[in-house]
């Protein structure tokens, strides 16, 4: 039996692990996780429930993060996997290093982002090459991150192995109405006749502010229209309260969180995902989601995006920083009805090879490896 141990930081609830948890195979995998938390989190609790071995340890800055640093080194001195696999930031600067002091000979990251650092924090990027550098193994979630790493950052090509992210496609099925309803109470859009729906941090690579212009000029066309922004935080909020503030204070909300993710897909008419480059994103789960969930969608293309989206065909392709173009795709897919369910059936159907299945597949490969 091959021991892995995750670790991750900063992480309240995240679907991607409590389904590599329920899915690794546990006759050939040894699994437990690392968690760098401060606090419990829904993942942690998930995790106790599933009979999942886990490890909180608090996230400490500064000096202090010496203290982080040897207890995780102690956890994998005494659990001794052969395999660790690092997520997101925190956890690669703690944990790959204190695995290479452990000995661990195989120590794998994840990288989840793409051109954001090189735009606007270069001197990260410093960080992200050492990152690299201690591993023996970079996980690429899709061909813009591989070009990223290989021709941005010198990385080695036998050191990357390309694993799109997989998704429990079946949790994404339309949700019962009760559910959904239950959302339009919660967020007060009973009397909405369209729900736009945007999920995206407030950064300025989500392009936001282009999909509150598109929806500004929509209520001319549907007064009783309505703009949910979820995961409405970040540090590019104070840019988005402006663009909000010229929209009736009952045309929109502003969701912080949400658990139940398939209910809130549920409740859209019609979707937007407008970052503003082709290389910002590294993946961009949201074009799998949407599409997985059965929403009509107006998109730029970035990350993910440029492997399985086709204007027309399955969402509508729309020009970066352009939202006249994406008041118009929305004003098409509303006003076509038999445009619109094409869109529904070809996006469900684009969005199969991203299944779990191949997924587990692939990572469970790279473990044995």
């Amino acid at each position: 039996m091959i021991r892995v141990t995750y670790i991750v930081s900063d992480i309240d609830k995240a679907l991607a692990f409590e389904w590599i948890s329920s899915h690794l195979n546990r006759e050939d995998f040894d699994l437990r996780f690392i968690l760098l938390n401060n606090t419990g989190s829904e993942l942690e609790q998930y995790l106790i429930e599933s009979g999942v071995p886990c490890k909180r340890i608090a996230s400490s800055r500064g000096l202090k993060a010496m203290i982080t640093f040897f207890q995780v080194w102690w956890e994998l001195i005494c659990h001794r996997p052969k395999v660790i696999h690092t997520h997101l930031r925190r956890a690669c600067i703690i944990g790959l290093p204190a695995a290479l002091m452990a000995a661990i000979p195989q120590r794998i990251h994840t990288r989840h982002h793409s051109t954001s650092n090189h735009i606007y924090h270069p001197h990260a990027v410093k960080t992200d090459k050492l990152i690299t550098l201690l591993s023996t193994k970079v996980v690429a979630i899709s061909t813009v991150v591989e070009s990223v790493l290989v021709e941005k950052e010198n990385t080695p090509l036998r050191k990357i192995q390309r694993i799109p992210h997989g998704f429990d496609l079946k949790y994404f099925e339309r949700p019962p109405q009760a559910r959904i309803n239950k959302l339009r109470e919660k967020y007060s859009c009973q009397n909405s006749t369209l729900i736009v729906g945007i999920v995206a941090r407030y950064l300025e690579l989500k392009g936001v502010e282009y999909g509150i212009r598109a929806f500004r000029e929509l209520l001319a066309d549907y007064p009783k229209a309505h703009l949910v922004l979820a995961n409405a935080k970040g540090p590019y909020r104070r840019q988005i309260q402006e663009e909000l503030s010229s929209l009736p204070h009952s045309a929109f909300t502003e969701i912080v969180f949400e658990s139940d993710l398939t209910a809130l897909f549920g409740l859209f008419d019609v979707y937007l995902h407008l970052p503003i480059q082709n290389d910002i994103e590294a993946f961009g789960q949201t074009y799998i989601e949407a599409l997985a969930g059965g929403v009509p969608s107006v998109f730029t293309i970035s990350g993910i995006g440029a492997e399985l989206i086709r204007t027309e065909e399955n969402a509508i392709v729309v020009p970066y920083k352009n939202s006249r173009r994406v008041y118009e795709a929305i004003k098409r897919i509303l006003e076509d009805d038999e445009f619109r369910n094409k869109l529904v059936k070809n996006g469900r159907e684009t969005v199969m090879p991203f299944g779990l299945k191949p997924f587990i597949s692939r990572l469970e490969d790279l473990y044995r490896a």
